[in-house]
């Protein structure tokens, strides 16, 4: 839901909070600058790869934040971030499932722990990076180095974002994002996206 200040951000949420979060970032114009769809299958090209590396770079730039189930596709990324403090990720066969499919349906926020900041505590401004400060790094280090690829490339200003608040929920994004490529001729014209 759009407020009415033009954001998609929900009101009176920290996003530094500890949590799940999935998130859709897409190109300027939907343009598709990352490859394309072939037999249900992204195929990465040079853009496509250099966005998939920075990716995996936030990790090393955020040491509060990893990075959970992914999909890029042609003009747009899907993805889930983890702002530490959740007792996750279990990798469960080849599908990398952040949470096992097979647990009851529990309330994430049963799982979270509090995690201090060394010897600083609480002040620790690590502890106090966000989901909009993993997202604009990662945007601008993937357009300065996309854009010795092709001088065009540009996104959309904003970004979609939702609370995983269940593992329901998660279950539901999880099969979004890895079900994509086979749904894209499909849904391509569906801006709608993920309705939860």
């Amino acid at each position: 839901m759009k407020h009415k200040d033009g954001s998609f951000r929900l009101k009176n949420w920290d996003y530094s909070s500890m949590g799940l979060y999935f998130l859709t970032i897409c190109t300027k114009d939907k343009e598709h600058f990352f490859g394309s769809i072939e037999n249900e299958k992204m195929i990465l090209n040079e853009i496509g790869e250099i966005f998939k590396m920075n990716w995996m770079e936030i990790e090393k730039q955020f040491p509060n934040i990893e990075t959970a189930d992914f999909v890029i596709m042609p003009n747009h990324l899907h993805c889930i971030l983890i702002i530490d403090g959740i007792v996750p990720v279990k990798i469960i066969g080849d599908e990398g499932r952040a949470i096992n499919r097979a647990a009851t349906d529990v309330d994430l926020n049963s799982v979270i722990y509090q995690k201090t900041g060394g010897i600083t505590g609480n002040k620790n401004l690590m502890l106090h990076q966000n989901v909009s400060t993993a997202v604009r790094w990662f945007k601008g280090k993937t357009t300065f180095d996309s854009r010795k690829v092709d001088s065009k490339f540009g996104w959309q200003p904003r970004f979609y974002d939702h609370i995983i608040r269940n593992q329901r929920s998660l279950i539901k994004i999880q099969d979004y994002i890895h079900n994509n490529p086979k749904m894209w001729n499909r849904d391509r014209n569906n801006e709608e996206g993920l309705k939860m």
